[in-house]
């Protein structure tokens, strides 16, 4: 859902500025703080599931990185392409969906074609196939005599 967000913030790209060079920019910009969210969430469940000392420094170290590097990337671009970029950005948001909850942009009337293809389609039906043949797996293993 996430790439609906990321989709729609990059596609407005394309009006703020005159080359593509722009738009492939300001789209590798949204893919990075995207990564960085998901990166802070990692970090934030992984710490609180192990929650040792050496998790709590990875995770303060993978954050700040992260961090740092979308805050050198809004820099980076705000000075390369200033106007174009500052107005991408106040129609953007790094939270999922906070554009489209805030009326900064909308969704297409067809958005949920996005997830009727091959690989979602493929991935779900798998995920939901060893979700529900855990019982035979068990079964199974438990028939193993190791």
């Amino acid at each position: 859902m996430v790439s609906i967000s990321l989709s729609l913030t990059c596609a407005h790209a394309h009006t703020y500025s005159h080359s593509n060079r722009v738009v492939k920019e300001i789209y590798i910009y949204c893919c990075i703080s995207l990564q960085m969210v998901g990166q802070v969430m990692w970090c934030l469940a992984h710490t609180v599931w192990i929650g040792n000392s050496v998790t709590v420094a990875a995770s303060l170290g993978l954050i700040g990185h992260h961090l740092f590097g979308v805050w050198n990337g809004d820099r980076r671009l705000a000075t390369r392409y200033g106007e174009a970029f500052e107005a991408v950005k106040k129609r953007t948001s790094i939270v999922p969906f906070a554009a489209i909850l805030d009326g900064r942009q909308k969704l297409p009337k067809d958005y949920y074609k996005e997830f009727l293809r091959l690989p979602y389609l493929s991935i779900t039906a798998l995920t939901l196939g060893a979700y529900f043949a855990h019982p035979l797996m068990q079964a199974a293993s438990f028939r193993l005599h190791w």
